[in-house]
């Protein structure tokens, strides 16, 4: 992790702050409708809604972003250097004003920071960043701290959308932003309309405006592009997606990403689940192979470890003897090895209502019940299921929620979503785990890498989540929504995540 830290720094060093734009482009389109699977609830800040964070990249700054080659490049900082082993300093900007006119100076990011930890986003306070030593210099100026020397930058960086007190007591929903769009109009549950910002600092966004379309319901996602509702569509329905991917009037492509589609087991003592035989049984009743081709058309590959294979520190090595393989009859042995008596349980398995995520629960409810377990499926909004999954004393047995990271190291993501400081979305004892985590963030690479190791096998052997399946997630838009090579390259890797990047031929 530290030889990417030292990447990303000579990176961000050698780039001046000029757009990623080769030219300016106009758009012969000034409208670009995309998908929202749910209303954003608020767009003031990413409060764990990925809605949300979708509209709030295009309309608030950060220090830094991704750009679409996806190398780091300023975006409100003018500067970035490393002081010590956990200090660096980022000088910004000059010239970065809010809509409400305010300048954006060194206070406000140390106060944005302050507030989201105080609002509880996960974003800011799964880092190791110090909050008390952390402060402005001068106007343009702000040390950032960190309690370790392995802390992850662009969690904080590039992930922290600035605002400032001002704007966010006159609307917490909706501040002021200094992006590259402003929110003009926002109709709740139906969709949310940016228009382009004419006193942005960066290169002038190339279409004038986007509209954030709810379509809750992803039957009617494929339907929404033929008719022309909708230019782009994210995370398309695989069986939608094989129909659409023939067609010269759209472009497909599969964003990999690190992700798994995982159960996550309650592991208090509210449910049957808090017996580690009864964990295993399931993973070992799961034909992972049969989810992958029914439900995700065959577009992604079997898991062989607690996260991704695609993640920089994953090990080929932790696959090499089976990872839960499908074994109904060992399923069986264990099922009567935890002492339960399960005919008198009725296991509640949920989801998020998406015909993803309903159909794998219903293939796994019918291999619990051919090992002779019961259970029933609970749908709920999208809007509300993320907040179910965080709290096991909602009633649920299993919840299926996928498993992503947006730096690419497992290690961050087993400690973003297990550890007791955190997600914790298992209710596990992580008392043995919280301690090689903490360990291994403070550790050399190579003792990092073996205490990942251990890490690894414990999580095997307790089984707080399962990973079933790697996935991607398919996309489809109208084809003639990029023109050149480094677009489509965006496209593959970084899709529409800042809408400044694309225009129309």
């Amino acid at each position: 992790m530290k030889k990417l830290i030292s990447l990303l720094l000579s990176l961000i060093l050698a780039m001046s702050c000029v757009s990623c734009l080769a030219e300016e482009k106009t758009s012969t389109k000034d409208t670009l409708s995309v998908n929202l699977s749910a209303d954003p609830e608020r767009i003031g800040y990413w409060m764990g809604n990925a809605n949300s964070a979708l509209v709030a990249k295009n309309v608030y700054s950060s220090m830094m972003h991704f750009n679409r080659e996806g190398a780091l490049e300023y975006d409100a900082a003018a500067s970035f250097e490393r002081v010590d082993d956990t200090t660096y300093r980022v000088t910004l900007r000059d010239d970065v004003y809010f809509t409400d006119g305010h300048k954006l100076c060194a206070e406000d990011v140390v106060w944005t920071l302050n507030w989201a930890r105080e609002m509880g986003d996960t974003m800011v306070t799964n880092t190791t960043l110090d909050f008390e030593k952390t402060h402005a210099v001068d106007d343009l100026t702000v040390e950032f701290s960190f309690t370790s020397k392995e802390a992850f930058l662009p969690l904080i960086f590039v992930d922290t959308f600035l605002l400032w007190q001002g704007a966010v007591e006159a609307n917490e929903i909706t501040p002021a932003g200094s992006g590259a769009y402003v929110v003009d109009e926002w109709m709740a549950g139906s969709y949310v309309k940016l228009t382009r910002n004419e006193n942005y600092y960066g290169s002038k966004a190339l279409i004038r405006d986007v509209y954030f379309k709810v379509v809750s319901e992803d039957s009617q996602l494929a339907n929404a592009l033929l008719s022309s509702e909708l230019d782009l569509v994210r995370n398309l329905p695989v069986t939608d997606y094989e129909f659409i991917n023939g067609m010269d009037e759209f472009t497909t492509y599969i964003n990999p990403g690190y992700i798994t589609q995982n159960l996550w087991f309650n592991c208090t003592d509210l449910s049957v689940l808090n017996n580690k035989d009864a964990r295993k049984a399931i993973c070992y009743a799961i034909d992972n192979a049969s989810i992958l081709n029914v439900v995700y058309g065959g577009l992604g590959k079997l898991t062989t470890a607690p996260f991704s294979s695609g993640c920089i520190d994953y090990k080929p090595s932790w696959g090499a003897d089976g990872f839960y393989e499908y074994n109904p009859e060992k399923a069986k042995e264990l099922f009567a090895q935890s002492g339960i008596n399960w005919a008198d349980v009725d296991l509640t398995i949920i989801t998020d209502g998406s015909t993803a995520f309903n159909m794998m629960a219903q293939i796994i409810q019918q291999e619990l019940q051919e090992c002779g377990v019961k259970s029933h499926i609970v749908n709920y909004e999208v809007a509300s299921y993320r907040s179910v999954c965080k709290d096991p004393t909602q009633g649920w047995d299993i919840c299926i929620l996928r498993a992503t990271c947006g730096t690419g190291y497992g290690l961050d993501l087993l400690r973003a979503f297990l550890s007791s400081s955190m997600q914790h979305l298992s209710g596990w004892d992580t008392t043995v785990f919280d301690a090689k985590i903490a360990e291994a963030f403070e550790a050399d690479d190579e003792k990092m890498s073996a205490l990942l190791d251990e890490i690894v096998a414990l999580l095997i052997e307790e089984m707080p989540t399962y990973p079933v399946v790697e996935t991607g997630t398919p996309n489809a838009y109208v084809s003639n929504l990029c023109v050149d090579d480094h677009l489509q390259q965006c496209l593959e890797a970084f899709p529409f995540e800042r809408m400044n990047t694309l225009y129309f031929d």
